[in-house]
């Protein structure tokens, strides 16, 4: 009697093929990056890119383990997913797209080369979260250049000084912190990412082998919790975030700096970052976007069978995902993104035609 009770979630992992549940597990990239509400909501924070790319790590770690690690699979995954952001979010601007695109690369590269699959999670999470903290920071560097700087040194000085403390270079410290957040964020994506493959392993089908995540399912889960899971797709937010970086440094460099030329700073500031937002919005941005499009519309046509199989399921994994959101509604904070981000996967993997 145990031994056959034993068998059964053995059965169960025997129906989901490697095939199938990478496949799956790129149409949940593909929804996470096409803008599934943010995930429902859980973007609505200072640190969109963190938890961004802190997903992205997590799915992709989780294609390395069923792929065997290889780089091949990794990288075809990494074009659906970029294909199908371009399908379902052409207005994204070019660092979106070009960030799914290292992501994929660096995937791809250190599940080939490192051996170990706990260190190559981690550092794959510490280097794409890094990378999307410094798009954001290239970014400001080239709008406002030298004045960035200054008006933060300024600012933290300031600051510092109504408590007695003395500190030079600010500005160092202000990013360095800021950076050394997005490895501490890149660092727990990939160790959560192990802890789900190591559960995939050992108890994902044993909690879920008296229940059938089938459209029987979708349907009493969203009886119950409603059917308002739909995507709201996240504000494109840039300009609004540089427009108020730069009130935020011509206010510091006018009021907080006036005998050192803030005036003067902040007006050749101002100038400067109209004319970089004129290129980038109408020219730069454009023009880059436009090239990637081309490049990745022309592999469109080699993995239409593939594209089918990622949209076909993309709808039903919409339900899914937002059932897991409602189910875990009483947790807060990192219990709840873990949870989601378990039943996520649990119920893309599992679920039955």
């Amino acid at each position: 009697m145990t031994a056959s009770l034993n068998q059964v979630p053995i059965q169960k992992k025997q129906t989901i093929s490697p095939d199938v549940a990478i496949s799956r597990l790129t149409a949940l990239w593909a929804l996470h990056e096409a803008g599934l509400g943010g995930l429902l909501h859980i973007f609505n924070t200072p640190f969109t890119g963190l938890i961004m790319a802190g997903i992205a790590t997590i799915l992709i770690t989780l294609i390395a383990h069923f792929a065997n690690r290889k780089y091949t699979v990794i990288l075809k995954c990494m074009i659906l997913v970029v294909i199908a952001k371009i399908i379902v979010s052409p207005q994204a601007g070019f660092p979106a797209y070009l960030a799914v695109f290292v992501q994929g690369i660096l995937g791809a590269i250190i599940f080939r080369y490192i051996k170990s699959f706990r260190i190559a999670a981690i550092l794959l999470g510490a280097i794409a979260l890094v990378e999307s903290a410094l798009q954001k920071v290239l970014l400001l560097v080239l709008l406002f250049g030298k004045s960035l700087w200054t008006s933060i040194d300024i600012f933290v000085a300031q600051v510092l000084n109504t408590v007695n403390i003395e500190v030079e270079n600010g500005s160092f410290w202000v990013i360095g912190f800021y950076l050394l957040l997005y490895i501490i964020g890149g660092v727990l994506a990939g160790n959560f990412a192990c802890l789900l493959v190591k559960n995939i392993k050992n108890s994902l089908f044993d909690q879920y082998n008296e229940t059938k995540i089938d459209d029987n399912f979708i349907a009493i889960q969203q009886y119950y919790f409603g059917n308002n899971t739909g995507s709201k797709k996240r504000k494109h937010t840039l300009g609004i975030e540089m427009i108020l970086a730069l009130v935020l440094i011509f206010v510091v460099l006018m009021f907080l700096s006036p005998n050192d030329g803030g005036l003067k700073q902040g007006i050749y500031s101002f100038t400067r970052a109209v004319i970089f937002l004129i290129l980038w919005f109408f020219v730069l941005n454009p023009f880059l976007s436009n090239e990637f499009k081309k490049y990745f519309t022309k592999k469109q046509t080699k993995y239409q069978a593939e594209m089918d199989d990622v949209f076909e399921f993309m709808n039903t994994l919409r339900k899914l995902v937002g059932i897991a959101w409602k189910e875990t509604a009483l947790l807060k904070g990192y219990k709840r993104f873990s949870a989601f981000m378990y039943k996520s996967v649990a119920y893309a993997l599992l679920y039955e035609k």
